[in-house]
């Protein structure tokens, strides 16, 4: 039985945030969950050579969202735990701002953000069943929840958040009632502010999701225009 961190071999956890304060009182959270800590707070220059440099350093990573309130960081937290993910370094994303940035700075690198905590949810319980969440997913066992399928996106609208071009859609497969959003630079090459309404795209989704927050986007393509061989009409 998983009962803390020691059961995930996880012996040093990186705790990245800009806070020295918020990173101190998180490390010693971690200590008390079986596990040693070692603090980031700067040095947030570039993605991937941070990353790389943490990978040699911790075996697991908690890491704050917003890095550029106290920094000039050069990348979010969101896209630091993308990267952990592809090199298979276990990641969880931490945040007072989630309820904010979901649908825009996290959104965009939410296929490969497994697990989201918010600030105020933070608990041993949480941590370790987030650790444990990450490590099935870099090994290729998903939840259904985060599974990607083939599905229809339905464009509603283009707008803005925070400067940040959003995309409010509908996606019938997972809620035909109920709109989501995303930044439109998930649509790739097809990104454009004479994007019209009710345009249907084809797009990995995670269709099993259990909330509005837990979707993610990728690959998108037109879908085929509907006629009576395809199906669609």
């Amino acid at each position: 039985m998983i009962t803390d961190l020691r059961d995930l071999n996880l012996e040093r956890i990186a705790v990245i945030n800009d806070d020295p304060d918020e990173a101190q009182s998180l490390g010693i959270s971690i200590k008390t969950y079986g596990s040693s800590s070692v603090l980031f707070t700067s040095g947030f220059d570039n993605v991937d050579s941070f990353v790389n440099m943490i990978r040699e350093k911790a075996s697991g990573v908690l890491c704050d969202h917003r890095l550029s309130v106290r920094t000039d960081a050069k990348f979010s937290g969101a896209e630091a735990v993308a990267k952990c993910f592809g090199l298979k370094i276990p990641a969880i994303l931490v945040s007072e701002f989630i309820d904010l940035d979901m649908y825009t700075t996290i959104r965009l690198f939410r296929r490969k953000v497994p697990v989201v905590i918010h600030r105020d949810n933070v608990t041993k319980q949480s941590i370790v069943e987030g650790f444990v969440n990450c490590l099935k997913e870099i090994n290729n066992i998903c939840p259904s929840y985060r599974k990607p399928r083939r599905a229809f996106v339905q464009i509603h609208r283009l707008t803005e958040d925070s400067g940040i071009k959003i995309v409010e859609a509908f996606v019938p497969q997972w809620n035909p009632l109920k709109a989501v959003r995303f930044p439109s630079s998930l649509l790739g090459d097809f990104e454009s502010d004479d994007l019209k309404s009710d345009t249907l795209f084809i797009a990995n989704v995670n269709i099993g999701a259990r909330s509005a927050d837990e979707l993610f986007f990728d690959n998108f393509e037109l879908a085929p225009e509907p006629d009576d061989d395809n199906g669609l009409a």
